[in-house]
């Protein structure tokens, strides 16, 4: 076996036939894709818990906004990532 592969003419079909390691792994891929997304809520947060910004500061709206939308499109990315690499 080759890295969890069957070679049957030319053709590379997985082998994971155990329904529990195919929840397992769309399980892990949803985990890690959301990483991203919950590290920017999460820095969002410490930034407020540590008063690092002041509810007056300048842009921070349009900050928070970036911070986020930077998240959520590295965790779509990563996901993405994750699927196309389990074809």
């Amino acid at each position: 076996m080759d890295g969890g592969y069957t070679s049957e003419s030319n053709k590379r079909v997985p082998v994971m036939s155990n329904p529990y390691a195919i929840l397992t792994r769309k399980l892990g891929a949803i985990a890690l894709g959301l990483l991203p997304w919950a590290a920017s809520l999460l820095l969002l947060y410490i930034l407020e818990r540590e008063h690092l910004w002041s509810p007056d500061a300048p842009f921070r709206a349009f900050v928070s906004a970036l911070i986020i939308a930077a998240g959520m499109a590295s965790s779509f990315f990563l996901y993405t990532w994750l699927k196309r690499r389990d074809r």
